[in-house]
């Protein structure tokens, strides 16, 4: 008679903006979800990891980035990844997953680390990511992000996101 065995690795898989990192002794995640408003040019810019934002226009079940800073007083939460889609690929009215309470890989457009102010850009290049510098972005007044495990610039770096 074999007997299965179960693997115990303490390795972790490689960090990738978007996806959700569970803490021992935390709270689970709070995930909701969501339907995709016009991304419009930033189509392409609807990747995992991004703040998404109410679209005004459409109520609070639509989100999309944040396109100014009144837009970053309306955060809905972070793209969650989801390995069944294609990367970077969002469309108009598709079911996203918003992480609003949690850990999650996101990143960075400047390098940010633990206790630095996190502002959230909404600049064309790069909306919906956090950032350290204050031209194009804003500090959310809805949610409290705070840098658990900080990164450099264009690097993945680990964030505690409470909306609301």
């Amino acid at each position: 008679m074999t007997i299965p065995q179960t693997s115990i690795s303490m390795d972790q898989t490689p960090a990738r903006a978007g996806k959700i990192a569970y803490h021992f002794g935390g709270a689970a995640p709070t995930v909701s979800s969501r339907v995709c408003g016009d991304l419009g040019a930033l189509a392409a810019l609807g990747t995992p990891g991004r703040m998404f934002c109410k679209q005004a226009a459409d109520g609070d079940q639509v989100a999309t980035l944040p396109n100014d800073a009144t837009d970053i007083a309306r955060l809905q939460g972070v793209l969650v990844l989801d390995t069944t889609k294609t990367p970077g690929v969002v469309a108009r009215y598709e079911d996203i997953s918003l992480l609003r309470t949690g850990y999650v890989h996101m990143t960075c457009v400047d390098a940010l680390a633990v206790g630095d102010t996190v502002r959230i850009s909404y600049d064309a290049a790069t909306p919906g990511q956090p950032m350290l510098g204050v031209t194009n972005s804003a500090v959310p007044t809805n949610a409290r992000i705070s840098v658990v495990e900080g990164a450099g610039a264009g690097a993945v770096g680990l964030f505690h996101v409470q909306i609301g």
